[in-house]
């Protein structure tokens, strides 16, 4: 298997750079709401903290996916590292290989 890098990075790195957007299956063009879109972006961020204290509860979540509340800011621990949790982490299940043409080939 080659290299793999891994979707919860990624997005961490385009969240850093203001490019969100480019998460999306490129297959939709323009065919969704972007603001909606980002709401959904930043709210699944939140729920992917590796500090469970630092991802908000599933009430929360419904709230600001809704609109009744305002989408918290990322706040990620700094004493939290992924390398180091004891648990399966979101690398080993769900890697992705960069030369697999995955965003060529979803149905």
């Amino acid at each position: 298997m080659g290299e793999c890098f891994y979707l919860l990075d990624w997005a961490l790195v385009l969240k850093e750079k203001g490019s969100l957007l480019d998460l999306i299956d490129p297959r939709l063009g323009s065919k969704f709401n972007k603001e909606d879109m980002m709401i959904t972006i930043n709210v699944a961020l939140l729920c992917c903290n590796v500090s469970a204290a630092l991802r908000p509860a599933m009430s929360s979540v419904v709230s600001m996916l809704e609109g009744r509340a305002p989408v918290q800011e990322l706040v990620l621990d700094p004493s939290a590292s992924r390398a180091c949790t004891s648990s399966t982490s979101v690398h080993d299940l769900y890697p992705i290989n960069p030369n697999s043409n995955y965003w060529e080939n979803r149905d």
